[in-house]
């Protein structure tokens, strides 16, 4: 009977690691091109970042999917190939926030909105890569190790659960912060609604992290007995 059992356990932990070792793989291609993706995207906004405030363009009642948005569009009739770099990464013409800024008023300066929003996209990417790869770690630990419940995997849960919980607060607060700063008589109101979908995930991690905690004292406690 205990040999069964021993082959059941076993068993069941090889699936375990061999679930881990494909979503890990899954998460590792996601990263890759993600990380690719971010990159570029950091390397464009701090080029745009120097650009004159000439070549930055507000648009009043941009029209898209049925609906009218405040837009900034990048203008370089000198530089065709940035020109063409910006418009395949989608950061030529960018929407401005509905809830902060009025649809039927030119943004000004231009620059200054368009950075605010662009760098806002760029931490959120940042938190979130971040915290994806984090999680990758923590699939590779289980596919590599005996038992998933190790001091390691709790703190870079509990990591993830912080940044997950920053990624719901921060940006969406300096947004409005940095908004407030230079557009205050252009906004609809100071909107700070708080992602609950995404807190509320981070706080799920981070209960999470304490019960692979409490798992590794008794992992310890096993450990110790045998």
């Amino acid at each position: 009977m205990k040999i069964v059992e021993e082959f059941m356990i076993d068993k069941q932990l090889k699936a375990l690691k061999r679930s881990c070792w494909v979503i890990g793989d899954i998460l590792a291609l996601v990263l890759i091109v993600g990380i690719g993706i971010l990159l570029v995207q950091i390397f464009l906004s701090v080029y745009i970042s120097f650009l004159n405030d000439q070549a930055f363009i507000g648009i009043a009642n941009f029209q898209t999917n049925h609906q009218y948005f405040a837009a900034i569009s990048i203008y370089l009739p000198e530089n065709a190939a940035m020109t063409k770099l910006l418009s395949l990464t989608s950061m030529r013409t960018i929407i401005l926030d509905p809830l902060l800024f009025i649809p039927f008023k030119t943004p000004d300066p231009a620059k200054a909105a368009y950075l605010i929003e662009i760098w806002t996209k760029v931490l959120k990417n940042v938190l979130l890569f971040y915290s994806l790869f984090l999680i990758w770690q923590i699939l590779r630990r289980i596919n590599r190790e005996m038992s998933p419940f190790q001091i390691k995997t709790f703190y870079q849960l509990r990591l993830t659960g912080i940044l997950v919980v920053a990624l719901a607060i921060i940006p969406r607060n300096l947004e409005i912060y940095a908004a407030n700063l230079f557009f205050k008589s252009e906004l609809w109101f100071s909107d700070n609604s708080t992602p609950m979908l995404i807190l509320l995930i981070g706080i799920i991690i981070l209960a999470i992290a304490y019960i692979f905690r409490y798992g590794t004292y008794l992992q310890q406690e096993s450990d110790e007995t045998l």
